[in-house]
């Protein structure tokens, strides 16, 4: 459990970083993401969030 909250917190200060560094990428990314078709914005969050799973295991795994 410590290490999904150990992961959460770290997406919040990459996430907070990006907005308060760049808001008009963000903004700019944002509005390129609205035209994106659902069935493509599913497949690349399912990717990454599988992926994300993977490295966290890994790690976990690999630092005991």
């Amino acid at each position: 459990m410590s290490t999904f909250v150990l992961a959460v917190a770290l997406l919040l200060v990459i996430e907070g970083a990006v907005y308060a560094l760049a808001p008009a990428f963000m903004k700019q990314m944002m509005a390129e993401l609205i035209k994106r078709p659902d069935e493509q914005l599913r497949m690349v969050g399912f990717g990454m969030a599988t992926a994300g799973v993977g490295i966290i295991w890994a790690v976990d795994h690999w630092t005991r």
